[in-house]
């Protein structure tokens, strides 16, 4: 923020008694002096005169673009104002979203759009600190007999209601946590943002090898060999920039062997990629590279999620980050996975979700993970977000 220039200095007048007549031969004094007060004058109005120029002729400039992307400064500005003189839409202090990153692919047929990703971002007004917790796509819940990536898809299917309704309902119970606003992101939303960005950079913790991810560009209803079906992804451990078609291969692929294979190194990943969306899109680096970005995200929100979080709200929740020129600090949570003894039943490892053995009797014969003590699970959820 731009502090208001100091004027150093004032100016007294002399004691009447002391100011002296001034001698003939010094008039030349007041012919300089005026000159120069004269010449400050002019050029402080030259100076003026060419900075109203330049602000209209960038203004000239820059009103094509925002015509060209249908974006309008002024209900902007007027909405960032109203923003500063709200109070956030908080609940103790904290504003929770649910995101959910959905395949939406035409190649898809008519298949309904699982979540491929399930996140809970909890965002703290005052410590302006960002909380990010990702939630296993394969978790069942007795109350609604389904895997929670399926509730989107299913509250689609009830016109009568906005079809995040059920999903958002659903999490904030099983999480006791309320939810303030649900985003739905598809897959092609997740790429122009990364490609707005020219990749993003991540220190990947480990490598893999997926032989089965499924191509983007293949359409399911009409091909059935796996070798067109599926290719080869493979990504090595260490720094590197991702571009948005690698960047969406490394948070989707789920068939490597190992650890790597599973939902929580899944989440890990996807944790990985919103850290490196989020450091990049805080850098002031990344905007002097690219001076046009700042119009360019303005569009990609505009035209993706303006009507489900205003710039009004938005400035109110980063107010304090904005007084306190301090960027958000960003945190990642996850659900611990319980082990036991399959033949005891005894528990190995303590956690608040469980794999059982998958029965053809149980949980329709799915691979699922399960809540073991909804109580229990409630407070590690509580404990995350205090």
């Amino acid at each position: 923020m731009l502090s208001a220039p100091t004027q150093h200095g004032s100016s007294h007048p002399m004691p009447h008694s002391l100011i002296q007549p001034p001698l003939p031969q010094l008039n030349w004094l007041k012919i300089v002096g005026f000159s120069i007060f004269l010449a400050l004058i002019l050029s402080f109005s030259l100076l003026i005169l060419t900075a109203g120029i330049l602000s209209w002729v960038a203004w000239l400039k820059l009103q094509p673009e925002l015509t060209a992307r249908q974006l309008d400064l002024p209900i902007a500005v007027a909405q960032a104002k109203a923003g500063w003189e709200l109070a956030p839409i908080t609940t103790d202090g904290r504003q929770n979203w649910l995101i959910l990153g959905v395949d939406t692919l035409a190649t898809r047929g008519d298949v309904p759009p699982l979540t491929d990703t399930m996140m809970v971002a909890s965002f703290k007004t005052q410590a302006q600190t960002l909380t990010l917790l990702s939630l296993p796509r394969d978790l069942w819940l007795d109350g609604v007999q389904t895997k929670i990536n399926a509730l989107y898809a299913y509250g689609q299917s009830k016109p009568a209601e906005p079809a995040t309704q059920l999903v958002t309902t659903t999490i904030s119970q099983t999480l006791n946590l309320p939810i303030h606003r649900t985003f739905v992101i598809s897959l092609d939303q997740l790429q122009q943002l990364i490609n707005l960005l020219d990749g993003i950079e991540i220190n990947l913790p480990a490598g893999f090898t997926d032989p089965f991810f499924p191509r983007p560009d293949v359409d399911v209803r009409v091909e059935h060999d796996p070798v067109k079906l599926y290719e080869i992804v493979t990504f090595e451990p260490g720094l590197q920039t991702l571009s948005a078609d690698r960047a969406l291969k490394y948070v989707r692929s789920r068939h490597s062997a190992g650890a790597e294979g599973t939902d929580t190194a899944r989440a890990i990943r996807q944790q990985l990629v919103i850290e490196a969306i989020a450091s990049k899109l805080t850098s002031l680096q990344t905007f002097r590279q690219k001076p046009t970005l700042i119009l360019d995200l303005w569009q990609w929100y505009h035209q993706n999620f303006a009507e489900t979080i205003g710039i009004s709200e938005i400035v109110s929740l980063i107010k304090p980050a904005i007084l306190t020129k301090q960027l958000p600090i960003i945190q990642t949570k996850s659900l611990a996975i319980q082990e036991r003894n399959y033949q005891t039943n005894q528990i190995v490892t303590p956690g608040v979700i469980f794999h059982p053995v998958v029965s053809k009797t149980k949980y329709q014969g799915q691979w699922v993970y399960i809540i073991p003590d909804l109580p229990i699970f409630q407070a590690e959820i509580k404990n995350f977000f205090d």
